[in-house]
């Protein structure tokens, strides 16, 4: 037990430390139990991303069935297969990698956490509600690129708050590209910094030999697949082939809420020849995105009222809590012949975290204007929300598509929560 009479320095260390261990079992006990008790077999989209791993580790690259693919970005299955180089070709070895990125992930969220110049204790409590997220523990069980795609967000977050050097800046587009090679919207995300960057900065040379070095880095990584992509198919394709599929599912006259259209059979029979099921080679993948590019295109044109009456449907589907980690779960289980009814007990109690961390995160642009906790760190965390927003406004939005930005969500909350404290019980002043 500690003496009342301890050093203020040493209350606030041994502090430290007990949130520390409250942190580690946090992360470390949910986690575990769920690897052991609801690891089921890799379905639809799960199961692309393991067999396209499998072919690359076997050396028969990025393909189907020996026919090669863009159609998703090879992020991912390209992850997944240099696992496959020392492990064995397994699910479960995706799943342990998971828990050691979401480790990581949790780090560097603490790290950005203390950029938001608030103090260790605030820092440390958002840590916390990081590693307890529900859909942050649930998505670790699955085979997605979620939780990939959260880590290389925020490390490169993370380094670019912490850039000084030219090579730091080089580093962070590394981690950039790296990110779209996952999840191919991120890539104009640095543009949102550039401007902010520029616009407060008094060397803005300085700035733009910074961004200088980090599109440098961006095309380290970028030219090789890019190089890839045109020996095989004759024609551009930066990352992936889809784009012209996804614009088409946000943009049709049959779905009225501007979001995914649910099963693929559905929307074969809308636009016939468009797209057939993912786990099936597809005849013409470039024909395919071609026409579903013209016929999105077709629509937006021709109705540009109706597309946008669909964007705050979009929005709304965008941040909406997002069932899939439990239902994925369930369904990968059912295949493997488990039955985990206490899972769908969980989706009240992940649907009321999400929630009010939402709205109080959503708090935080009105706590940025008024201030003072008018930071960088902030800024970046808002641009990042708010442009995987704009995303899914162009094309169409999922709850899926907020996974990778949980950690940004709980750094935003914080700024709410600690901005209120400040102005409702302001700290004491000395009368002498």
């Amino acid at each position: 037990m500690i003496s009342p009479y301890a050093a203020p320095d040493e209350w606030r260390r041994t502090s430290v430390q007990i949130f520390a261990v409250l942190i580690v079992l946090a992360f470390v006990i949910p986690r575990l139990a769920l690897l052991v008790a609801a690891s089921g077999i890799p379905l639809s989209d799960t199961k692309w991303y393991f067999d396209r791993a499998v072919s690359i580790a076997h050396g028969k690259g990025y393909a189907f069935d020996g026919t090669p693919t863009a159609f998703w970005p090879v992020g991912y299955p390209g992850f997944l297969a240099l696992l496959f180089l020392v492990s064995p070709e397994t699910p479960e070895t995706g799943l342990i990698a998971n828990f050691f990125l979401s480790a990581v992930t949790v780090a560097c969220s603490f790290l950005i956490f203390c950029e938001l110049k608030i103090s260790n204790a605030w820092a440390l409590f958002g840590t916390l509600v990081l590693a307890v997220f529900p859909n942050f523990i649930f998505y670790q069980n699955l085979l997605s690129s979620e939780i990939l795609m959260m880590t290389i967000i925020s490390i490169s977050l993370l380094f670019i708050l912490i850039a000084k050097l030219k090579y730091h800046f080089l580093l962070t587009g590394i981690c950039f590209w790296l990110a779209t090679l996952v999840k191919s919207q991120i890539l104009f995300l640095p543009v949102f910094i550039v401007i902010y960057d520029f616009w407060l900065s008094h060397q803005r040379k300085n700035v733009i030999f910074n961004y200088l070095m980090l599109a440098g880095g961006i095309l380290v990584v970028v030219i090789p697949w890019t190089a890839r992509n045109y020996l095989v198919f004759d024609r551009f394709i930066l990352v992936q082939s889809n784009g012209g599929y996804n614009l088409l599912m946000g943009n049709n006259k049959d779905n009225r809420w501007g979001g995914s259209t649910g099963a693929a059979s559905e929307f074969v029979s809308m636009f016939p020849g468009i797209v057939a099921d993912i786990n099936h080679a597809l005849s013409d993948e470039m024909g395919m995105n071609d026409r579903a590019a013209t016929v999105a295109l077709h629509f937006i044109m021709s109705n540009p009222v109706e597309v946008l009456k669909r964007v705050p449907y979009k929005q709304y589907r965008f941040f909406g809590h997002d069932p899939q980690g439990i239902d994925s779960l369930l369904r990968s289980n059912a295949a493997a012949g488990k039955t985990l009814p206490w899972l769908s007990s969980l989706f009240q109690i992940s649907y009321w975290y999400y929630t009010v961390i939402f709205a109080l995160a959503m708090l935080s642009p009105i706590m940025f204007l008024i201030g003072p906790l008018q930071t960088r760190a902030h800024f970046v965390l808002l641009s990042t929300i708010f442009y995987f927003a704009l995303i899914s406004a162009v094309f169409f939005g999922e709850g899926r598509f907020h996974i990778p930005l949980l950690p940004e969500f709980v750094g935003c909350m914080l700024v709410t929560l600690h901005t209120a404290k400040a102005r409702l019980w302001p700290p004491a002043t000395s009368t002498e």
